[in-house]
């Protein structure tokens, strides 16, 4: 048994240290606190020990069969198949193939004991830092037998959450450890790992690695002090705790990991290698241990040895597959060839949209090989055709356009055709403020609308029936595909998951618009059945003008800001009792320009489901940019409406005059006519609609002797 912890002992202990190492303890400050290594572990084990009490049995008896395990295994050396997966936005994160290789270096080394630091490790413990006998490899076969180099890069905003619901494209874990890279966590952990014992539960994410970019291997984003986090994950993935035990605070208080040949000790954030028995007098601690927070770790010790090769012999998890023969052969390291595949093409560009007349530069995102030749088509561009690795290209003509990349190696090529990739506009105005849609009729053409999904998943921005704020119809973002008749197909629904998608708006004409207001109204619910917390919602609205090169925030919404319906089991499509939340965002300045748009880019929450937006509208006060002879303050309402209803007109008028009520259907005949008495001052008027009007969607034209307004006006 392990001395307990004495108190008085530690405590001065650390004031004896404060004394003789302050130097050291300032280097540690200066070196680490910014981006101290932080494991999450402890608080996810938490979670499923409260769901799942017999786990936390089943993690001790791993540990305790590890004490009869026999380390005489002839020499064999256990060898794991291995995937990283760069969850990526284009940025650091997506992590360099020289990097990932470093890493894989830095792991077979501290695992086969073949680190140069060994010679550091403390005299109390070089006699148990051990040789694992175990290896990690790169895969040279995905799960369906396709070539590899066992590098998976996917582009997902998931890379700024890095939970366990950011574990995308999964590989049988029986068959490769899989790592997934991401760029940030919740809760600002380096990363985390589960015991074995979780997967028992059934749970599909709670497998695998994930961790931050910045620690993986020491080269590019990352460094030597960082690199040994990922050793330290792989070691919680095959049962092994923290040195100190449960808690995920080192120094609080002295711990056990129940593992022999592991001292007690409170775990240390910095490594101070004087007068370690802080916990057990004349007893040292393993600060050097990789299952420590030293940055300093150089071993693992024979006891802890067993723990992990117990995992890998035993079928929990089935970790145990992972070594066999059959593994080795299917994931491709069966032997010591090295494997070259053709690489796998994608792209991006620095900007969504731009101006006819200007450029754009695209950039090569590379998957499963390196290239040798690139091999660029833009048809409609300056220049066609190009062979550089990022070319800028202008486009003359307004209009979407195709782009075609074909990337080559001595392994073969590939190529890959993106379809009305690029949106180079005209420089002019669609629609004049102020401005109404509620989507009715024609209201939403991806001619006028441009619908972006840079996630390239089955959700994007579309027209919805039936779920209208106002009127029929609505747009939005369907996670559940299926009928939204539950009578018609009442279980045809699955849900897809959280995703970032950008909807942008027709050109506006505010010039002429004073005090103008964007507003528009959105709904959405959840299959959060109280579980999980919608802590990853976040809704962008910005403004892009003249042509500009990049795009302003107005408002950004996420977490508490965005209301939510609530649970709904199945697809949600709202009816008119449903709670719909209005976003009113008065303008700038800046944004009243003669060719305006907006962007409404939406990053959904993991268990999202139908979101929708409706009754898009630009308000203010329109003057004719010349004199204040004019219409000011106009509403009509209801609209929609019925054929043989009265309509409410509110305006301002500068002055006495008679004002034209004109309505046109949609081919430009007229089909009523009035004229009404406008009085200086704000007004009130009626407008009695004909029966004779058939249901349908019109353009309704008020002109005084200054001034005209148009709006749309739909009949129900």
């Amino acid at each position: 048994m392990k001395n307990i912890y004495k108190l008085n002992a530690y405590i001065m202990k650390k004031l004896n240290l404060m004394l003789g190492l302050i130097t050291g303890c300032m280097f540690a400050h200066q070196s680490f606190s910014q981006d101290q290594f932080n494991c999450g572990l402890p608080e996810k084990m938490e979670g499923l020990y409260e769901a799942y009490p017999n786990l936390e049995r089943d993690q001790q008896e791993l540990i305790e069969r590890s004490k009869t395990y026999s380390h005489d295994r002839d020499g064999e050396v256990l060898v794991i198949p291995v995937v990283f997966h760069i969850i990526h936005d284009n940025g650091v994160e997506n992590i360099s193939d020289e990097q990932i290789f470093d890493q894989m270096a830095i792991l077979n080394r501290d695992y086969r004991k073949l680190n140069a630091d060994t010679v550091d490790i403390m005299d109390e413990f070089k006699t148990i830092a051990t040789d694992t006998r175990i290896e990690f490899k790169l895969a040279n076969k995905d799960p369906f037998g396709n070539c590899t180099n066992g590098i998976d890069r996917i582009f997902s905003h998931e890379t700024t959450i890095g939970d366990d619901y950011s574990k995308l494209n999964q590989w049988p874990r029986g068959r490769y450890l899989n790592v997934w890279v991401v760029k940030s966590m919740e809760g600002g952990v380096a990363g985390y790992a589960y015991y074995p014992s979780a997967v028992s539960t059934g749970l599909k994410y709670a497998d695998g690695i994930i961790i931050r970019h910045n620690y993986i291997g020491s080269i590019g984003t990352s460094n030597s002090t960082n690199s040994r986090a990922l050793t330290h994950e792989i070691g919680h993935w095959l049962g092994l705790p923290h040195t100190w035990g449960s808690t995920n605070s080192p120094e609080v208080a002295c711990g056990d990991d129940g593992i022999e040949d592991t001292p007690e000790t409170a775990g240390h954030s910095s490594c101070i290698l004087v007068d370690t028995d802080n916990c057990n007098e004349g007893i040292a601690e393993n600060i050097q241990n990789y299952m420590e927070y030293s940055y300093c770790s150089k071993m693992f010790t024979a006891d802890q040895s067993a723990v992990m090769n117990t995992a890998l012999a035993n079928d929990l998890s089935q970790r145990n597959n992972l070594v066999t023969e059959e593994s080795a052969i299917n994931a491709g390291i069966d032997g010591d060839e090295v494997v070259t595949c053709t690489p796998s093409p994608d792209f991006f560009m620095d900007k969504d949209i731009f101006c006819a007349g200007n450029s754009i530069q695209f950039f090569p995102s590379i998957s499963r090989a390196t290239v040798n030749e690139y091999s660029w088509h833009f048809p409609g561009g300056t220049p066609e055709y190009s062979s550089e690795t990022s070319p800028i290209v202008t486009y003359n003509t307004a209009g979407n356009y195709n782009v075609e990349l074909t990337v080559s190696n001595e392994a073969g090529s590939e190529t890959i055709v993106k379809n009305e990739i690029v949106h180079a506009l005209g420089n002019y105005w669609e629609h004049e403020g102020p401005y109404s849609e509620s989507f009715e009729g024609e209201g939403f053409t991806e001619d006028e609308w441009i619908v972006i999904n840079p996630e390239h998943n089955a959700v994007k921005w579309e027209e919805i029936e039936f779920a209208g704020a106002t009127g029929n119809k609505a747009i939005g973002l369907k996670y559940f595909i299926g009928d939204p008749d539950p009578i018609i197909q009442p279980h045809y629904y699955e849900q897809i998951g959280g995703t970032k998608d950008i909807l942008i708006s027709p050109s506006f004409n505010l010039s002429n618009t004073s005090a103008p207001v964007l507003s528009f109204k959105y709904i959405y619910a959840t299959i959060n059945a109280g579980v999980y917390s919608a802590e990853q919602i976040n809704l962008k609205v910005s403004f892009w003008k003249e042509c500009e090169s990049s795009w302003t925030t107005l408002e950004i919404l996420s977490n508490n800001d965005i209301n939510c319906v609530g649970h709904k089991a199945t697809g949600f499509f709202p009816n008119n009792e449903e709670a719909w939340q209005l976003v009113s965002i008065p303008l700038p300045p800046s944004a009243t320009a003669s060719n305006v748009r907006f962007k409404i880019e939406l990053t959904a929450e993991d268990f999202s489901n139908n979101f929708l937006i409706d009754d898009f509208n630009i308000a203010g006060v329109l003057s004719n940019g010349k004199n204040q002879e004019s219409l000011q303050q106009i509403s009509i309402y209801p609209n929609p409406t019925t054929p043989s209803s009265t309509l409410n007109l509110s305006y301002y008028s500068i002055q006495e005059n008679e004002l034209d009520i004109m309505i046109y259907d949609m081919l430009g005949n007229l089909v009523y006519t009035n004229q009404i008495q406008a009085n200086s001052g704000m007004n009130q008027s009626t407008i009695e609609l004909d029966e004779q009007l058939s249901k349908g969607v019109y353009n309704i034209v008020i002109n005084n002797s200054t001034s005209s307004f148009a709006q749309r006006l739909i009949l129900n």
